[in-house]
């Protein structure tokens, strides 16, 4: 509901607008998290019976056993990573300004990979708040994973989400996640909390405790992958047929 108003892409405002005329008519139409499915009822005249919920995404490529024992990490004990577009839904705004709360009594960088329009915004907020020597925007980058083997925290600081793909990324090298409790798919992701520390959303304070909290503090890394190998396309395959076969729609 809140991707029909902001979305950044303007063809996918309009698809919004013309779902609750187009869904109906589908057999079946899958939802990533439970709240979008129940979006879907709410909001875009999906009958129940047709709502169904994935539970799985096609986001990593390797085989479970590749993430539980490889992706060997080189963690720089001080810093955060964040990955996504650069735009408005994103909350960079907020994660700058939690940056600058923590720094005041801990030592810290981020490097934020991605690109979008909201750069030149927050260059000048990097500016103002004299994070300079301290963030880095990096662009958009073939394989975050150069970063994020070096990261000790990802954060994600999401207004709202589809399901936050970096997120589970980020689990599949182990890394403890700090993220706001967007809607959708962090807490779903982080099973409320039990892989990742959720915050309000638009709260740089409780972003910057939180992650002042977790810079050093030990973690279950296995935990970490093996949520993330929930996320496999093997598993989103299976999940995808499973789906079919409970509607008893025949694919072929």
């Amino acid at each position: 509901m809140q991707a029909k108003t902001t979305d950044p892409y303007i063809q996918n405002r309009l698809a919004y607008r013309l779902a609750p005329w187009l869904y109906p008519k589908a057999d079946l139409v899958l939802a990533l998290t439970e709240p979008v499915r129940r979006d879907l009822v709410q909001h875009f005249r999906v009958l129940q019976e047709r709502a169904v919920v994935l539970g799985s995404n096609a986001v990593l490529t390797q085989s479970k056993d590749v993430i539980l024992n490889a992706l060997n990490r080189d963690v720089e004990p001080d810093l955060l990573v964040a990955v996504g577009r650069l735009s408005k839904e994103k909350g960079f705004d907020v994660l700058l300004s939690a940056v600058a709360l923590v720094k005041q009594n801990a030592p810290v960088k981020l490097v934020i990979v991605g690109e979008g329009p909201a750069r030149p915004d927050l260059e000048a907020q990097i500016k103002t708040l004299g994070l300079r020597d301290t963030v880095q925007l990096v662009g958009f980058q073939n394989d975050p994973g150069v970063f994020l083997r070096r990261a000790a925290i990802f954060v994600s600081a999401s207004r709202h989400e589809g399901l936050g793909n970096a997120i589970i990324e980020a689990l599949a090298w182990g890394l403890p996640v700090v993220s706001t409790d967007a809607p959708y798919g962090p807490r779903e992701i982080l099973q409320n909390g039990r892989c990742g520390e959720l915050v309000p959303v638009d709260d740089p304070e409780a972003l910057a405790r939180a992650i002042t909290a977790n810079l050093g503090r030990p973690h279950d890394e296995r935990v970490c992958k093996e949520r993330a190998a929930d996320f496999t396309v093997e598993n989103a395959a299976k999940a995808f047929l499973n789906a079919l076969n409970l509607q008893g729609i025949s694919f072929h």
